[in-house]
Protein backbone atom coordinates (compact mmCIF):
# COMPACT_ATOMS: atom_id res chain seq x y z
CA UNK A 1 0.00 0.00 0.00
CA UNK A 2 1.27 3.50 -0.86
CA UNK A 3 2.02 5.90 2.00
CA UNK A 4 -1.05 7.98 2.90
CA UNK A 5 -3.45 5.73 0.99
CA UNK A 6 -6.39 4.06 2.65
CA UNK A 7 -7.98 0.80 1.66
CA UNK A 8 -11.41 1.22 0.14
CA UNK A 9 -14.02 -1.43 -0.65
CA UNK A 10 -13.28 -4.18 -3.18
CA UNK A 11 -9.50 -3.86 -2.67
CA UNK A 12 -9.16 -0.38 -4.27
CA UNK A 13 -6.80 2.18 -2.73
CA UNK A 14 -7.61 5.90 -2.59
CA UNK A 15 -5.58 8.82 -1.28
CA UNK A 16 -7.31 10.95 1.39
CA UNK A 17 -8.53 14.24 -0.09
CA UNK A 18 -8.41 12.97 -3.67
CA UNK A 19 -11.38 13.26 -6.00
CA UNK A 20 -11.98 9.51 -5.64
CA UNK A 21 -12.04 9.78 -1.83
CA UNK A 22 -14.49 12.72 -1.96
CA UNK A 23 -16.72 10.89 -4.45
CA UNK A 24 -16.67 7.77 -2.23
CA UNK A 25 -17.56 9.84 0.84
CA UNK A 26 -20.46 11.54 -0.99
CA UNK A 27 -21.73 8.16 -2.23
CA UNK A 28 -21.56 6.74 1.31
CA UNK A 29 -23.42 9.77 2.69
CA UNK A 30 -26.11 9.41 0.03
CA UNK A 31 -26.48 5.72 0.89
CA UNK A 32 -26.87 6.51 4.59
CA UNK A 33 -29.43 9.24 3.89
CA UNK A 34 -31.46 7.01 1.57
CA UNK A 35 -31.40 4.18 4.10
CA UNK A 36 -32.56 6.59 6.81
CA UNK A 37 -35.33 7.87 4.52
CA UNK A 38 -36.49 4.30 3.90
CA UNK A 39 -36.53 3.57 7.63
CA UNK A 40 -38.52 6.74 8.32
CA UNK A 41 -41.21 5.68 5.86
CA UNK A 42 -41.43 2.10 7.19
CA UNK A 43 -43.54 3.08 10.23
CA UNK A 44 -45.96 4.94 7.92
CA UNK A 45 -46.29 1.79 5.79
CA UNK A 46 -46.89 -0.32 8.91
CA UNK A 47 -49.51 2.13 10.20
CA UNK A 48 -51.33 1.92 6.86
CA UNK A 49 -51.17 -1.90 6.92
CA UNK A 50 -52.45 -1.91 10.54
CA UNK A 51 -55.40 0.25 9.49
CA UNK A 52 -56.29 -2.17 6.68
CA UNK A 53 -56.05 -5.12 9.10
CA UNK A 54 -58.25 -3.30 11.65
CA UNK A 55 -61.00 -3.11 9.04
CA UNK A 56 -60.50 -6.66 7.75
CA UNK A 57 -60.46 -8.37 11.17
CA UNK A 58 -63.98 -7.19 12.06
CA UNK A 59 -66.29 -10.20 11.98
CA UNK A 60 -66.15 -13.81 13.11
CA UNK A 61 -63.26 -16.23 12.57
CA UNK A 62 -63.11 -19.99 13.24
CA UNK A 63 -60.19 -22.27 13.96
CA UNK A 64 -59.71 -25.91 14.92
CA UNK A 65 -61.71 -29.11 14.82
CA UNK A 66 -61.99 -30.26 18.42
CA UNK A 67 -62.04 -27.96 20.22
CA UNK A 68 -63.48 -25.53 17.68
CA UNK A 69 -63.19 -21.83 18.43
CA UNK A 70 -65.05 -18.86 17.03
CA UNK A 71 -63.59 -15.42 17.70
CA UNK A 72 -65.61 -12.32 16.91
CA UNK A 73 -63.87 -8.97 16.62
CA UNK A 74 -66.24 -6.02 16.86
CA UNK A 75 -65.47 -2.47 15.70
CA UNK A 76 -64.11 -0.39 18.54
CA UNK A 77 -61.99 -3.15 20.04
CA UNK A 78 -64.49 -5.53 21.66
CA UNK A 79 -63.64 -9.24 21.41
CA UNK A 80 -66.04 -12.19 21.92
CA UNK A 81 -64.97 -15.81 21.85
CA UNK A 82 -66.73 -19.16 22.10
CA UNK A 83 -64.94 -22.51 22.35
CA UNK A 84 -67.06 -25.48 21.28
CA UNK A 85 -66.35 -29.19 21.66
CA UNK A 86 -66.54 -29.55 17.87
CA UNK A 87 -67.40 -27.67 14.67
CA UNK A 88 -71.00 -28.83 15.08
CA UNK A 89 -71.28 -26.17 17.82
CA UNK A 90 -73.54 -28.23 20.06
CA UNK A 91 -71.50 -28.23 23.28
CA UNK A 92 -70.03 -24.94 24.52
CA UNK A 93 -66.87 -25.36 26.59
CA UNK A 94 -66.00 -21.74 27.28
CA UNK A 95 -67.01 -18.17 26.47
CA UNK A 96 -64.82 -15.08 26.59
CA UNK A 97 -65.30 -11.36 26.35
CA UNK A 98 -62.52 -8.84 26.19
CA UNK A 99 -60.68 -6.29 24.11
CA UNK A 100 -58.41 -6.22 21.07
CA UNK A 101 -56.21 -3.80 19.18
CA UNK A 102 -53.80 -3.95 16.25
CA UNK A 103 -50.56 -2.04 16.50
CA UNK A 104 -47.17 -2.46 14.84
CA UNK A 105 -48.18 -5.59 12.94
CA UNK A 106 -49.36 -7.35 16.09
CA UNK A 107 -52.77 -8.33 17.43
CA UNK A 108 -53.11 -7.60 21.15
CA UNK A 109 -56.02 -9.30 22.91
CA UNK A 110 -57.11 -9.66 26.51
CA UNK A 111 -60.02 -11.71 27.80
CA UNK A 112 -61.52 -9.71 30.66
CA UNK A 113 -64.41 -12.09 31.34
CA UNK A 114 -64.06 -15.87 30.95
CA UNK A 115 -66.79 -18.36 31.71
CA UNK A 116 -65.71 -22.01 31.85
CA UNK A 117 -68.71 -24.22 31.12
CA UNK A 118 -66.68 -27.43 30.80
CA UNK A 119 -63.17 -28.22 32.03
CA UNK A 120 -60.47 -27.42 29.47
CA UNK A 121 -56.85 -28.58 29.60
CA UNK A 122 -55.51 -25.12 28.67
CA UNK A 123 -57.60 -22.31 30.15
CA UNK A 124 -56.93 -18.70 29.15
CA UNK A 125 -55.50 -16.41 31.77
CA UNK A 126 -57.88 -13.44 32.19
CA UNK A 127 -55.06 -11.16 33.34
CA UNK A 128 -52.71 -11.88 30.44
CA UNK A 129 -52.27 -9.71 27.38
CA UNK A 130 -51.86 -12.03 24.40
CA UNK A 131 -49.67 -10.76 21.56
CA UNK A 132 -49.78 -12.45 18.15
CA UNK A 133 -47.72 -11.48 15.11
CA UNK A 134 -49.99 -10.88 12.14
CA UNK A 135 -48.81 -12.77 9.07
CA UNK A 136 -51.86 -11.73 7.04
CA UNK A 137 -55.53 -10.88 7.34
CA UNK A 138 -57.21 -11.49 4.01
CA UNK A 139 -60.90 -11.48 3.13
CA UNK A 140 -61.42 -15.13 4.10
CA UNK A 141 -58.34 -16.20 6.09
CA UNK A 142 -56.31 -14.83 8.97
CA UNK A 143 -52.81 -16.11 9.79
CA UNK A 144 -51.15 -15.33 13.12
CA UNK A 145 -48.02 -16.49 14.94
CA UNK A 146 -48.50 -16.89 18.68
CA UNK A 147 -46.01 -16.17 21.46
CA UNK A 148 -44.67 -19.74 21.20
CA UNK A 149 -43.91 -19.38 17.49
CA UNK A 150 -46.82 -21.55 16.31
CA UNK A 151 -48.73 -20.39 13.26
CA UNK A 152 -52.53 -20.40 13.41
CA UNK A 153 -54.89 -20.04 10.48
CA UNK A 154 -58.53 -19.04 10.94
CA UNK A 155 -61.29 -18.89 8.36
CA UNK A 156 -63.95 -16.22 8.23
CA UNK A 157 -67.34 -17.43 9.42
CA UNK A 158 -70.14 -16.19 7.20
CA UNK A 159 -73.53 -15.95 8.85
CA UNK A 160 -76.89 -14.54 7.91
CA UNK A 161 -75.84 -10.98 8.60
CA UNK A 162 -74.98 -11.61 12.23
CA UNK A 163 -71.80 -11.90 14.22
CA UNK A 164 -71.39 -15.26 15.90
Amino acid sequence: MRPGAKRFSCGAFVKPGSAAAIAAALAAAALVLSAGWGCASAPDGQRARDEVWRRKIVGSWAEGVSPYGVSTFLPGGVYLGVIYLSAERRVVLMTMEGSWRIEGGRLYSKADNIEMLQPLPIPRDPNKLYVDIIVDIADDTMRLIDENGREHESERVRGEGKLL
